[in-house]
């Protein structure tokens, strides 16, 4: 890819990212403000399980495959029915493993969906599996344009079905749930019908399927430790607090990571499958400029979001909601490091690095739990929102020495807060939307 092509494929990711986030905000916003924080913060804490066994039970399966057919770019055709092999096998452990927890994992208070939620996630898991793994294909082919727009049929599916219901007066938490089952449904049948030659004129090969999951596994014990440090926040949310305390944590999440998760994802979207193709010496310098750009663009959302966020946040979300405020602006600092550390962690695994993201993960978890469980109990929201913000510094500051020491890319390579940083942005912006064509 040329640097004009880069350009305007990151601009494009931006975009994609940007309605992807402005749907799930809307989402957010109508079950919020007919729920209520009470019945927001139910639906909150019957779908996490289902979720997070996904994630689980996924082995990191996306960017396995993500990274074989872009290290096999060229030498053979992409292994899509080997990948749609393997998703549904995982996603059958994942079921049979996740299936009979969810008695003792859900609250007392919240038992009376524990039908609802077995169903959905026996429905959730295998559906979700495919579309992720065929996914992984097309982000490794680097066809980024196609990749970005798959993304968005999920979540515009999920609130035009959610506004048929709102219409209809029929929001309810179990209706919700299907409504988000409808987005990942909708998502895996397009894929399948736009790769169907591919996928099933295809034979699975038994050796590929071994390599991905070879490759699969060696990621997924950082990815684990990732998805410790994501989801820990909100386990104890859930374990600690009432139904309410969780609806507002919901609602903080949703404002504080919202510009931020837009940049982050559009950043290691592009530039983990592009630095694995590039050489050794030039993998250190694309990764510094990256997060150059990231940093910058990262802390100036940051700091007009928090500033906004005693504004917006009862306005979107109602009054009710007023009490999130807080720890909405406490949740942006803890956002801002935990984006950066994303960017980081998941691009050195495109130069065959994962053990710095692991060890990075690691500190961030064992910070935060020594902290969450004392200052959650006396501060309740602002004490949990404090020990994330902690643990996440605490993480940065150990990627920061990691890529100075073992990889020769000082603070001062990639620190964008400066004008020069400004300046370039704003060049390169320029740059991406003229309408000259590409060379």
């Amino acid at each position: 890819m040329t640097p004009r092509s880069i350009e305007r494929t990151w601009l494009s990711a931006l975009v994609v990212n940007a309605a992807t986030l402005g749907c799930g905000v809307l989402t957010g916003i109508l079950a919020a403000r007919i729920l209520a924080p009470e019945g927001r913060g139910a639906l909150a804490a019957v779908v996490f399980w289902p979720q997070l066994f996904l994630t689980i039970g996924l082995c990191s399966l996306q960017e396995a495959v993500t990274y074989h057919v872009s290290q096999e770019a060229g030498k053979r055709d992409s292994p899509y029915s080997t990948a749609l092999c393997v998703a549904l096998g995982l996603a059958a452990v994942t079921c049979v493993v996740g299936y009979p927890l969810l008695p003792y994992l859900l609250k007392q208070e919240n038992m009376a969906w524990l039908p609802t939620v077995r169903i959905y996630l026996l429905l959730y898991v295998p559906i979700g599996f495919i579309s992720i793994s065929l996914l992984g294909i097309e982000l490794g082919k680097l066809q980024f344009r196609r990749f970005n727009l798959y993304q968005l049929v999920n979540p515009l599916t999920y609130l035009a079905v959610l506004l048929v219901l709102w219409s209809i007066h029929a929001v309810t938490i179990a209706n919700v749930i299907w409504a988000s089952l409808a987005g990942t449904v909708s998502v895996t049948l397009l894929l399948l019908f736009h790769l169907r030659i591919q996928v099933f004129r295809q034979r699975p090969i038994l050796s590929e399927a071994r390599g991905i999951l070879r490759t699969a596994w060696s990621f997924h014990v950082t990815a684990l430790l990732v998805l410790v440090t994501t989801q820990v926040d909100r386990f104890v949310a859930i374990t600690l607090l009432d139904n309410r305390s969780v609806g507002l944590y919901v609602a903080a999440l949703a404002i504080a990571s919202a510009g931020i998760g837009i940049i982050s994802t559009s950043f290691h979207t592009l530039m983990f499958p592009s630095i694995a193709r590039r050489e050794k010496d030039a993998q250190c310098d694309y990764l510094a400029k990256g997060l150059r750009y990231a940093m910058f663009l990262i802390v100036t959302c940051s700091l007009l979001l928090a500033a906004s966020i005693p504004i917006i946040l009862p306005l979107l979300f109602g009054p009710d909601f007023r009490a999130a405020t807080v720890p909405a602006m406490l949740l942006v600092m803890a956002y801002v490091p935990l984006a950066l550390r994303q960017i980081i962690v998941r691009t050195l695994r495109g130069i065959g690095d994962a053990k710095a993201g692991t060890a990075a993960e690691s500190i961030s978890i064992a910070i935060f739990l020594l902290l969450c469980w004392p200052l959650t109990l006396r501060w309740q929201l602002n004490g949990l929102s404090v020990a994330l913000v902690v643990g996440n510094c605490a993480a940065l500051a150990y990627l920061t020495w990691h890529m100075s020491e073992r990889l020769g890319i000082s603070p001062k390579r990639w620190w964008g807060l400066d004008v020069v940083t400004l300046t370039e942005a704003f060049q390169r912006m320029r740059s991406a939307l003229s309408m000259k064509s590409i060379p």
